[in-house]
């Protein structure tokens, strides 16, 4: 048997078809993220990239420990945790071959368990969170194939259910370590408690004494982890145990600058301390695992104390210290993941600037036509959001005020639509963007005259303007559903106030006036035409604006709670990438109210870069209503619209 490689790989080789097998009857639903699983394993646990070599890597051999066997290569990274092997070990020779087959199982849903739950531990923005109920499809395996090692009502099962509950709780929020005082001991252990579940082969051999030991050894494991990755989790503003004992000892400020927080760990020493401590406890292990009969678990305490002896070298002051045949620590470069995704989903939305993937088409004979399309709205929608810090597409937005103006504020070009209160109310925002605005202002003169002349008895804004529009073809029978829609109206009013305010201000006054009360009467259920993230963020823009609008201001102050009781109520509801960014733009927006930003979740940024696909942008979501065969109602949906959603999403809370 190779060195430290104490699993029988013939019986693992005979046994992985069943492992994969299990993947394979996974639902749809859970079925496409464990293909991304199995890819994600072998990435992270394997030398070979394949998924059938995960979880059996054997850890970084001391040159100078060749008496227990033959070598493998040397590692740069953190030895692994022995998932599998450790399973073969402690069954004694004489159990059944069924039982270890169970417990080889059990130790490989496991162990990618574990896998995400240190992700989800380490809050990885770029984890999905739809990981959570593959890993709990997994835990059910765990259990499935305990339930032939143990009878219903073994002790062992007790011990199984607490270190379930440590698996789930593992992880130490920030205010905890910056209220943690040395020696962290309790911090530590739920840091490391994604691999609680490391020590089910002492419960299935009847040998609890060695749960510490197992327990001890993921410690050291996680620890090392840590001390590799100070670089991204400073980057990251992730706490850790190595930064938070540097705190301690250098009596660094909370925001001291990540330059100044790793000088200080080659100048205090404290990286050498904890190398040096966790050596000796390692060499402690090993004695105990040595003596335990146990000779690859020692030779996994001996992997990790030569690891760190390597880091201490690492940051030790003085030169020659580092062993030449020691493997190199490898740190975890610093990335800052929100960046990178705004960058990613600027240059997505940019390749194409007529943003042809948000027209959209009707193949269906609408008005007779064998196709029509609405190619201005979904557009201006993207344009508006990115026009705000991207000054040279002022000329795309003059193209499209123009194409509005031509086709008459119309959704659809045709004659048979009346001009509507969203296509005017996205030119009014846009107008400020244009490369030539004078000359937009000009154009948008009539359509504005159009307001009075549609602006109801109570003064709301309808969605259709049909009085003084002289092109309109009144006798085509075109049926106008939504028309009332306080997102459209409001949009329109935020156009108002964007365009003209003191020119405007009676209409708006008004307008606001009767919006403010209906919204008082109905909140979203006012909102005819959008989703809700949408409609609450725009409701949410224009209760800020009303409440800097003198006329309105106590009646936008009376509107304000209910909006955020509705935020608040829609928060944990986050999980689509589309609702997730209007979430993030309601509270860290510009010109979000204070009462909002409280209300905002790091949850919905992790989601957002979790669904980031590789190209930048993100999936079509449902955004507003659109008629589909016989003049039902149906979802339009636009990858470039939701991508702009999450580009403007990240950025505002990058900025915050």
């Amino acid at each position: 048997m190779a060195f430290l490689f104490a699993v029988n790989t013939t019986a693992l080789d005979r046994l992985w078809p069943a492992v994969e097998a299990w993947y394979g009857r996974l639902p749809p639903a859970l079925f496409r993220l464990g293909v991304l699983l199995r890819h994600e394993l072998a990435a992270a646990w394997s030398d070979t990239g394949q998924f059938a070599d995960s979880l059996r890597r054997p850890p970084t051999c001391p040159p100078e420990r060749s008496e227990w066997g033959t070598e493998p290569p040397a590692k740069g990274g953190p030895a692994d945790l022995p998932w599998l092997s450790v399973s073969a070990e402690l069954l004694p020779p004489e159990a059944p071959p069924a039982l270890a087959d169970a417990l080889l199982l059990a130790m490989a849903a496991a162990g990618a368990a574990a896998h995400l739950r240190a992700r989800c531990a380490a809050r990885d923005p770029e984890l999905d969170p739809d990981f959570e109920q593959l890993e709990a499809a997994l835990l059910a395996e765990v259990e499935a194939q305990l339930a032939r090692l143990l009878p219903p009502q073994a002790p062992a099962w007790d011990a199984y259910q607490r270190r379930r509950a440590r698996h789930h709780q593992a992880g130490v929020p920030a205010e905890a370590w910056a209220a943690a005082a040395a020696p962290f001991t309790a911090e530590r252990r739920r840091a490391a408690d994604w691999a609680a579940l490391l020590a089910l082969p002492a419960l299935a051999a009847g040998r609890p004494e060695l749960e510490s030991l197992l327990d001890d050894l993921a410690l050291q494991h996680h620890t090392l982890r840590e001390c590799l990755a100070v670089r991204a989790d400073l980057r990251a503003g992730r706490p850790s145990y190595p930064l938070a004992r540097l705190r301690l000892a250098a009596r660094l400020p909370a925001d001291a600058a990540p330059e100044t927080v790793l000088g200080a760990l080659v100048l205090s020493g404290v990286m050498g301390q904890i190398a040096a401590e966790s050596g000796a406890e390692l060499a402690e292990a090993r004695r105990a695992a040595l003596a335990l009969g146990l000779p690859g678990l020692a030779g996994h305490c001996a992997a990790l104390a030569e690891q760190f002896a390597a880091l201490a070298a690492a940051f030790a002051l003085r030169p020659g210290l580092a062993d030449p045949g020691r493997p190199t620590p490898a740190f975890q470069p610093a990335r800052d993941p929100l960046a990178e995704a705004v960058t990613m989903a600027a240059g997505y939305l940019l390749a194409d600037r007529a943003f042809r993937e948000s027209w959209e088409v009707q193949r269906r004979g609408l008005f007779g036509e064998a196709e029509v399309t609405g190619r201005v709205f979904g557009p201006g929608l993207i344009l508006e959001l990115l026009a705000e810090h991207h000054a040279d597409l002022a000329a795309d937005v003059d193209a499209l005020l123009d194409r509005l103006a031509v086709d008459g504020y119309r959704y659809y070009p045709h004659r048979a639509v009346p001009p509507d209160s969203d296509d005017l109310g996205l030119a009014l925002r846009l107008c400020r963007h244009a490369a030539d605005p004078a000359r937009q202002r000009a154009q948008l003169a009539r359509p504005l005259g159009w307001l009075p002349l549609n602006q109801g008895a109570d003064g709301h804004l309808p969605c259709w303007l049909t009085r003084g529009v002289e092109d309109l073809d009144t006798t085509a029978g075109a049926v106008l559903w939504g028309g009332r829609c306080q997102t459209v109206e409001a949009n329109l009013l935020l156009g108002l106030l964007a365009f003209d305010p003191a020119g405007q201000a009676g209409l708006i006054t008004r307008a606001g006036a009767a919006w403010l009360e209906r919204w008082q009467a109905a909140g979203l259920g006012g909102n005819a035409l959008y989703e809700p993230g949408y409609a609450l963020w725009t409701a949410l823009r224009l209760i800020t604006a009303l409440r800097g609008w003198a006329p309105l201001h106590a009646q936008a102050e009376l509107a304000l709670p209910s909006a955020l009781e509705r935020l608040a109520a829609l928060a944990p509801a986050a999980g689509s990438a589309q609702l997730a960014a209007c979430l993030t733009l309601a509270c860290r927006g510009l010109g979000a109210p204070p009462e909002a930003r409280r209300l905002f979740r790091p949850e919905w940024l992790t989601l957002l870069l979790a669904r980031q696909r590789y190209d930048g942008g993100w999936p079509a979501e449902p955004l507003f209503v659109t008629p589909t065969r016989g003049e039902a109602a149906a979802w339009y949906a636009s990858a470039a619209v939701t991508s702009a959603l999450g580009w403007a999403a990240l950025r505002a809370a990058s900025r915050a």
